[in-house]
């Protein structure tokens, strides 16, 4: 067990696209997008001007 706990901790985290939401900043509308993990279920926010995920 001790050893499935560590490759959990290091392994190479594979991001999917859960949602988005949309930001007004003024004179700019952008998206913020949300990515989970598809093995460990971390969630990640991008902005969606600097996204290179895709």
């Amino acid at each position: 067990m001790f050893k499935k706990v560590i490759a959990l901790l290091k392994h190479k985290h594979e991001y999917t696209k859960v949602g988005f939401r949309e930001v007004d900043n003024g004179y700019v509308r952008y998206s913020i997008r949300t990515y989970q993990c598809k093995t460990c279920g971390k969630e990640i926010e991008v902005d969606g001007r600097f996204d290179n995920m895709g």
